[in-house]
């Protein structure tokens, strides 16, 4: 089949068609494993029904104990840059903005000394 250039699924379709054998034969194990799950006596659905639970507790207590990590590196992040602000990475963005907080505060003064707007950075 002759594919345009930007026909991605006409590609797909295409290859699909010319690997239809490979793809079977890679694809069995698969198969064979969705038929052990879903049979009511394969191995693997006995194994869930004996285990599932446990699985999905643990799984459970895992994502929630990542959570935690997450939070609490988080919080800890926060703190640091509270108490260093030097330390981090933002401390560049908070010098700025101390420095805006300066000029904003001294421009009347600046401005009393005879300075026009234009020469004191735009204001």
């Amino acid at each position: 089949m002759v594919c345009g250039v930007d026909d991605l699924l006409c590609h797909v379709v295409t290859w699909v068609s010319e690997n239809g054998s490979t793809l079977k034969d890679g694809f069995k194990p698969f198969i064979a494993l969705w038929d052990q799950l879903t049979n009511p006596a394969g191995q693997g659905s006995l194994f869930l029904k004996a285990h599932g639970e446990k699985i999905l507790a643990a799984a459970t207590f895992s994502f929630a104990v990542w959570r935690w990590w997450l939070y609490r590196e988080a919080i800890l992040h926060k703190r640091l840059e509270e108490y260093s602000p030097n330390a981090t990475v933002g401390s560049a963005q908070r010098l700025r903005r101390r420095w805006s907080r300066f000029f904003d505060l001294n421009r009347e003064r600046w401005l009393r000394l005879g300075r026009v707007c234009e020469n004191f950075g735009g204001y």
